[in-house]
């Protein structure tokens, strides 16, 4: 969309924040809204690939997204729970038999699917990035909360069709 990350910050309260340079106008207002739907669409991708079959894919991906987020995490606690993290996919990867792996992969999926609607559900209107969304496009912040939890559960409800095959 233009921009570029400059920082990540996890906290252990399951906070966190992702800083951008570079948006304005559209570009911003998207990457404000689709930030809360970032869990679900992922463990939906999680579970699209696992119904096909490709449960190593699943977990290299992981891998992959890990290690680009240990690029830009800016913090102790993010560093080492992205390492910690990497490093038990990439463990179950290199040393688990399939069983392991399916299991792991279905976990992430499932885990990242309730993550999302958890997420949104905790955060509600109250939400920082409603706050900007609102100030941004004068939609008032239930609107984008709404949106959010529709996209959040609609993921949930598909993801698990996929993954209950």
């Amino acid at each position: 969309m233009g921009g570029r990350v400059t920082s990540v910050v996890l906290q252990s309260n399951a906070d966190g924040e992702t800083r951008v340079a570079g948006l304005g106008g559209l570009a911003y207002i998207i990457y404000l809204f689709v930030g809360y739907l970032g869990p679900s669409a992922c463990g939906l991708a999680a579970a699209g690939l696992i119904a096909l079959g490709y449960i190593k894919a699943v977990l290299w991906l992981g891998v992959i997204f890990i290690a680009v987020m240990l690029l830009v995490v800016r913090n102790l606690f993010g560093v080492v729970s992205v390492v910690l993290n990497g490093g038990l996919l990439f463990l179950a990867l290199r040393y688990g038999n399939a069983n392991l792996q399916t299991f792991v992969a279905y976990s992430l999926s499932w885990f990242m699917l309730f993550a999302g609607v958890r997420w949104v559900l905790s955060d509600h209107i109250g939400a920082g990035d409603a706050f900007l969304l609102r100030g941004a496009t004068y939609v008032p912040r239930i609107v984008w909360f709404a949106m959010w939890l529709a996209g959040s559960i609609a993921a949930l409800w598909l993801g698990s069709r996929l993954l209950l095959r």
